[in-house]
Order: C-alpha cells, then sequence, then structure tokens
C-alpha cells in the first residue's frame, strides 16, 4: 500500500477530514537556502535543477524543497510530513547549516529501527569547504560538481 500524506489545513477540525494524497513519489530535497540571491539559494537552485530534477524526472518523482511549498500549514509542520512521508530524501551537506543537520537527524531517527531504504541520501558539492560534523563524519556521501563535462556522470551516480 503506498504511503499517505494529508494536505494541512489550519482549521484543527478539518485535518481529521483532509484529502489524502499518495507522497511515495517525492524527493524531499534538503539544502541550505539562505537569501533569495545568496550563495546557497543559487547552488540549491542549480542543484535541483541540472542534478536532482533531471533524475528524479526520469523515475517519475516529483522533487519538493521548503521554501517553494505553498500552503495554509506551518512550515515545520510541512518539512515533518515530507521527511515523514516522502519516498525519497536528499540532503545537501555542502554548508554548515544547523536546519540542515536537524532534517537529517529527524528523518534518520525516524527510520533507524524500520526502513534502511528511507535514509536521507547525502549529497556534498566537491569544492565546499565545508567538512561534515562528527556525527555525520562517518555516513557515506556522493560528492557533486555542476560542470557541464561531468553532470551525467553526475546524474548517474544518483541512481
Amino acid at each position: 500500500m503506498p504511503e499517505i500524506g494529508l494536505i494541512g489545513t489550519r482549521n484543527k477540525s478539518l485535518r481529521s477530514k483532509a484529502l489524502i494524497i499518495p507522497s511515495n513519489n517525492n524527493c524531499f530535497f534538503i539544502s541550505a537556502i539562505g537569501d533569495s540571491n545568496s550563495e546557497q539559494r543559487r547552488n540549491s537552485n542549480e542543484v535541483i535543477e541540472q542534478l536532482i530534477k533531471p533524475v528524479m524526472d526520469s523515475i517519475g518523482f516529483k522533487v519538493v524543497r521548503a521554501d517553494l511549498i505553498n500552503g495554509p500549514t506551518q512550515i515545520f509542520e510541512d518539512i515533518k510530513n515530507h521527511l515523514n512521508l516522502d519516498e525519497i530524501v536528499i540532503a545537501d551537506i555542502s554548508y554548515n547549516n544547523p536546519n540542515v543537520f536537524f532534517e537529517i537527524g529527524y528523518r534518520y531517527s525516524n527510520n533507524l529501527d524500520k526502513d534502511k531504504s528511507k535514509m536521507p541520501i547525502l549529497i556534498r558539492r566537491k569544492d565546499s569547504n565545508f567538512y561534515p560534523p562528527f556525527d555525520i563524519s562517518g555516513f557515506r556521501y556522493l560528492e557533486y560538481e555542476l560542470k557541464s563535462s561531468t553532470i551525467e556522470y553526475e546524474k548517474a551516480k544518483l541512481l
């Protein structure tokens, strides 16, 4: 049976009656987002457009990032729902961002004893000056470059 998620509503009395939709075809992307024209936002947008979206489109998945979710719910509720229900979660650890680490930990802890295939996939930009903190330094991650000469190879690593 496919996993299900609820379309949120601010009206607590309607939450139990909210429309149920399948969520096993979502890929939630965790990354440092930053301000609208920051290096982190530009990198995140490029990673989605050049790397993650083409791969996810090829297998029938929709890419979702927290700041791109529109709806009446609190953003943390949306993030929790995606972390709990989405089939694939990819986290970019190229920047020292506490929100990214929190969301990785949340997804990891909720699947520790359940389904190992639902652990987050970690990626890191090859030229990043940031190295993961001790608690996740032992986790495997894929390094990527967004160069036209290597992008097809980078996509293949995600499949």
